[in-house]
């Protein structure tokens, strides 16, 4: 059986190579489309991101919201750097204008130990979106994200599918009635779960790596490093907002 991580360079990979929506080839359904800008402005209100800073995007995919932060990055004068697979990199090169590659990096392959060149370590933000729920040992995976950052930098760990909060929303009457008008359909074909607990014992096909004890030990452990850590709602135009949260994390100066 294929490891986290690999599934998921096999889907994003098939998907860069078809002629997929800009949206679908995200991972997020077609109903979300038209979200990016208002994802791209909470990325930047929470990273606090100004001009002429060195950016590095871990697993950035090849769709929408990657092209918006790569022109925003240039109107910014911001050094960009994008982490992804050699699909999804191969088909960035592809459709980006020429007159938006300066100052723009690639690096191919899977952060952190399957890269084909070196990461810098003077990164002033760091952005993960989206990206914890494939890899194979996501608290190993923050902390050397954390390692690139540069004394007063931000990494901003966002879009995370913690299951204990999923629980506790879909365990709610008025969670259940939001999925269900999610989903177009009667609320008595939702399924009703005691507690959060109740769901996670219940649940298939979803991440369970992702928990409140996976976040409160990442907290407390960059906490003791001397990073300053929050966890952090989401806006609530933004597509999942009642089920998932972000992390962000700054890096103390010495």
């Amino acid at each position: 059986m294929k490891d986290q991580q690999s599934r998921a360079n096999d889907t994003y990979g098939k998907l860069a190579l078809q002629q997929a929506d800009s949206t679908v080839i995200s991972g997020r359904p077609l109903s979300t489309k038209g979200c990016e800008p208002l994802i791209l402005k909470d990325i930047f209100s929470k990273l606090e991101i100004k001009k002429e800073s060195k950016i590095l995007d871990i697993g950035c995919g090849c769709g929408e919201l990657t092209h918006l932060l790569i022109n925003q990055s240039h109107e910014l004068d911001h050094n960009l750097t994008l982490i992804d697979i050699p699909q999804v990199i191969e088909k960035l090169k592809k459709e980006i204008n020429q007159d938006l590659l300066v100052n723009l990096n690639f690096i191919e392959g899977n952060f952190p130990d399957d890269l084909k060149q070196s990461v810098d370590k003077d990164y002033d933000k760091i952005l993960i979106y989206s990206v914890l729920h494939y890899v194979n040992n996501p608290e190993d995976f923050i902390y050397k994200a954390t390692s690139c950052l540069k004394p007063g930098g931000s990494l901003l760990v966002a879009d995370i599918p913690n299951i204990n909060r999923k629980g506790r929303f879909l365990s709610s009457h008025h969670g259940r009635s939001f999925e269900a008008n999610y989903r177009g359909t009667s609320i008595n074909e939702i399924p009703s779960f005691k507690n959060q607990f109740d769901y996670i014992s219940k649940v298939e096909n979803t991440n369970k790596m992702l928990t409140d004890d996976l976040i409160i030990n990442i907290f407390k452990k960059l906490r003791s490093k001397n990073f300053e850590v929050y966890i952090l709602p989401q806006q609530e135009d933004l597509p999942f907002s009642q089920t998932r949260e972000d992390l962000l994390i700054k890096k103390n100066f010495e």
